[in-house]
């Protein structure tokens, strides 16, 4: 046989009295059939729960409860135990303690996951089918349900009946990751449903993108990295971010020549694995200077997409700067400026002497959406842009 657990709030637990589980038994009959015949019906937008944690409770066996409140005890790091309101009086009713608590003042995710472990006890089903579990359960309670569903020890000690568990989930949390086939990504296009498995760990980290919303920044993390080789490269490319994609999260990474990139990508690569299975496989640019020594090639034999590898035609950022505010700078006209020789550090020019960064903190200052955008600095303002909208 097979149940189904969905998404409905499942009922609170108070106390309980004998008389009820006999009425318990004549109800998880009739439960059970109204079940099958509901599933066999028109009314396919019902989610009607009629499991309730009390009879759920109720209608296990002495050994089943103390393996569920043991169980419990050790996910949930909890003292869990059925005690008596009244201990003078042998007639007074049950109810469940959990850490000095009635377990009716406890959350509503434990007491639903009490619910579906209660549930997954019950040795009158073969199959189990949980739905979108995540809707009550907080992240804690979660991983603690993975843990039966994916211990093979813990699992078929606690419910060996159980030949299959399918579990309908928008929760990475619930991703299988020691046996990559057991998961599936369901998709409806239309009126056609396709289901693919997930066969390699390529495929498990793209689902795993997929259901974290394809946003690294609600993880705290950049949208994107962008490299860039000095100083003052780093300075002017934030303010250009800033103006041009405010909403996005860039990392500006300086590498202090193009010789240190291949570090800066060893490091990448150690945090978050190999780049091509990284979510950052697609999101990483590289600018570099006209002059360099390093191979592109070798670059993208890192991993690296050839489209995110820019090469400026003049050998410094500071070729790049709007020329109206290198000319305000050095107090001199527009014409002026390609008189400036803007690779020396520092620069000098019409009495005026400036380090690099200190031109670049200029620049920065002074910049603008106002200011015309060089078209390099646009194509690589565009290309961030792409990397960034486009999933993953």
């Amino acid at each position: 046989m097979m149940e189904l657990i969905n998404q409905n709030r499942f009922d609170m637990i108070n106390t309980f009295f004998a008389a009820v589980y006999n009425m318990f038994l004549a109800k998880n009959i009739s439960r059970r059939y109204n079940f099958m015949r509901n599933f066999y019906t028109d009314r396919q937008n019902s989610e009607n729960n009629s499991l309730q944690l009390q009879e759920i409770i109720i209608g296990l066996k002495d050994i089943q409860r103390d393996l569920l409140f043991n169980t419990l005890g050790e996910l949930l790091g909890s003292n869990i135990s059925l005690k008596r309101t009244d201990n003078e009086n042998t007639f007074s009713p049950f109810y469940v303690d959990i850490d000095g608590e009635n377990l009716r003042y406890s959350s509503t995710g434990t007491r639903l996951l009490i619910t579906i472990l209660g549930t997954m006890l019950n040795d009158h089903f073969s199959v189990l089918l949980i739905d979108e579990p995540e809707i009550g359960l907080s992240p804690k309670n979660q991983l603690a349900l993975t843990k039966v569903l994916y211990d093979e020890k813990l699992r078929s000690s606690f419910c060996p009946h159980l030949k299959q568990i399918f579990t309908a989930t928008h929760s990475h949390l619930f991703l299988d990751r020691r046996v990559l086939s057991n998961n599936h990504l369901l998709s409806k296009r239309g009126h056609s449903i396709n289901i693919e498995q997930v066969n390699s760990i390529g495929d498990l980290h793209k689902l795993q993108f997929d259901m974290l919303g394809n946003e690294l920044e609600t993880l705290f993390l950049p949208t994107a990295i962008v490299m860039v080789e000095g100083d003052s490269d780093v300075i002017f490319m934030t303010k250009i971010i800033q103006l041009h994609l405010p909403d996005k999260k860039i990392s500006i990474i300086r590498a202090k020549g193009d010789g240190e990139i291949q570090n800066k990508l060893h490091v990448i690569r150690e945090a978050f694995g190999d780049l091509q299975l990284s979510p950052y496989h697609n999101r990483i640019l590289i600018a570099l200077d006209q002059i360099h020594s390093l191979k592109i090639e070798r670059i993208k034999s890192q991993g690296i997409n050839k489209d995110n590898i820019f090469v400026w035609s003049r050998n410094g950022i500071e070729y790049f700067y709007p020329q109206e505010l290198v000319a305000k700078g050095f107090r001199c006209s527009s014409n002026d400026v390609d008189r400036i020789c803007l690779e020396n550090d520092p620069i000098e020019y019409n009495g005026i002497r400036r380090t690099k960064k200190e031109l670049a903190e200029y620049i920065a200052r002074e910049l603008s959406l106002e200011n015309h955008l060089n078209e390099e600095l646009a194509s690589l303002i565009k290309q961030i842009k792409i990397v960034c909208d486009t999933s993953n």
